[in-house]
């Protein structure tokens, strides 16, 4: 009898597990195929991050499933790394609000989507080209990148002085950026940034077109860890509105200040590279 219970419970509990399985996938009849609901899982997580979904607050945890519509928001101190279902691999960095505001998925080439970084710094790497051009987009303030296949980077903050700052690069493939201010389309190759100063009342300070340095390419592909296990950098912040030459033999590179996580270092001779290091050696004796 006892075992009589105990298997019925467990035919219990394994129907509700499936119909909640089976409640994230739905039927395509063009494409005659199964397709998720949800637009990805959390694979990687430092410290606290938070999903809003539906006007609620949920604390995300490794394995967590990430819907269209939601938002994601980390702390000062976290970082957390997202696998798509299409393979993408997208991480929002410190301090950081990541909204998925579209998206529309029949296969991992057709799909389309707009990811809106409201505030933060985040990095995704496009593992599989889309079908169409700029199906796949990226809101940065009045900035928004195109892409297909490739990797880039973006910031969105808020200088003490009040000055709005808007900053994307494309570390590898091609992109299309669109200044909505200034009405500029530019296609931006590996190695290219964009960067965008607004006053505090949203109008224009300043933008510029300028490749990253040699130094600056080196740094945001330094980590060459498996991107599945661990974390990589992330682009600093400005310091003003100026960009300067920072290694005094590649023009056009940035004049960089203290990223989040510098900000919190007690030792002043650390670098941002042996923090993440220590991030990513205690994420994988959690594993």
């Amino acid at each position: 009898m006892k075992t009589l219970l105990v298997c019925l419970s467990l035919l219990y509990v394994n129907s509700i597990y499936s119909q909640k399985n089976k409640d994230d996938f739905t039927y395509d009849k063009d494409s005659k195929s199964i397709i998720p609901k949800y637009l990805g899982k959390v694979i990687l997580l430092k410290g606290k991050a938070i999903g809003q979904r539906d006007g609620q607050d949920v604390l995300l945890k490794k394995g967590a499933k990430i819907y269209p519509n939601d938002t994601i928001k980390t702390q000062s101190k976290s970082l957390v790394k997202i696998e798509m279902v299409d393979k993408t691999l997208m991480t929002a960095g410190p301090d950081t609000t990541l909204a998925f505001e579209k998206w529309q998925y029949k296969s991992k080439e057709d799909r389309k989507a707009t990811f809106n970084l409201i505030r933060g710094k985040m990095r995704a790497h496009f593992k599989v080209k889309a079908k169409e051009e700029n199906s796949l987009k990226i809101k940065v303030g009045t900035v928004a990148m195109g892409v297909r296949g490739t990797r880039i980077l973006a910031n969105m903050y808020t200088q003490v002085s009040g000055i709005q700052v808007s900053h994307v690069a494309t570390l590898s493939g091609k992109t299309q950026v669109y200044d909505k201010l200034t009405d500029i389309t530019l296609n931006q190759e590996a190695g290219g940034q964009y960067i965008s100063f607004l006053k505090r009342d949203g109008t224009l300070l300043k933008s510029e077109d300028r490749p990253l340095s040699k130094k600056e390419i080196k740094y945001l592909k330094s980590d060459d860890k498996d991107p599945m296990k661990y974390f990589r950098p992330f682009m600093k912040e400005f310091k003003g509105k100026t960009i300067t030459n920072q290694d005094g033999n590649d023009q056009g590179s940035n004049e960089y200040g203290k990223s989040t996580l510098q900000r919190s270092k007690k030792n002043k001779n650390s670098s941002w590279k042996k923090t993440l290091n220590k991030l990513n050696e205690r994420l994988e004796e959690t594993n």
